[in-house]
């Protein structure tokens, strides 16, 4: 019989502090989860990005420029995001990190339902593509960059608690990309 699994989690943060024993007890409460909430997250992302791109398309008259500007916008915020979770992660410990992480959580509601702003044309003449980064960034900027942080938070916490497989937490990141070809796939089925 092995030894038995600590209450909280036993490894330190790289700060020094004790990760809290809320962080460890959610994690561990089951990888399944956590591969569920990976899944999920990417899901809306990628379902929601042709969309916006289609909304856009009439707009500026169905030019290949605004689905080569719409994956480009979606990839640097997802590029974002995972630079943001990396920050919290290796700078603040697990308890603050996910106090901070939690907080901007409901600020994509402020947002929806998604539509293009009134009154905002394209120009006229030349590239549209800064003006879609620009109405991108308004429209679903704020949804893109929150949910593109949760995965690989939930990957680094999972990999800092007493978990069986918290040495190999890269299930959870086929999960996150399972989910977003299932949101890319899903889409000409959905809308």
């Amino acid at each position: 019989m092995g030894p038995a699994r600590p209450a909280r989690i036993s490894r330190l943060d790289q700060r020094g502090g004790e990760a809290g024993p809320e962080a460890g007890d959610i994690l561990r409460r089951g990888a399944c989860r956590l591969h569920h909430l990976s899944l999920s997250e990417r899901v809306p992302l990628f379902l929601v990005e042709p969309m916006v791109a289609k909304m856009v398309l009439p707009l500026v008259g169905g030019t290949s420029a605004v689905w080569a500007t719409s994956v480009l916008f979606s990839q640097t915020m997802l590029l974002i995001g995972d630079g943001y979770s990396h920050w919290l992660a290796m700078r603040l410990r697990v308890t603050v990190a996910g106090a901070v992480a939690r907080h901007p959580l409901l600020a994509p509601l402020l947002v929806l339902p998604i539509h293009l702003i009134p009154g905002w044309n394209p120009p006229t003449t030349g590239s549209p593509a800064l003006w879609s980064v620009l109405l991108l960034s308004v429209t679903v900027g704020l949804p893109f960059l929150v949910l593109s942080t949760t995965s690989p938070l939930i990957q680094h916490w999972f990999s800092r608690t007493g978990h069986a497989h918290a040495q190999d937490p890269y299930f959870l990141y086929r999960a996150s990309n399972l989910g977003g070809a299932l949101g890319l796939l899903s889409y000409p089925a959905l809308i």
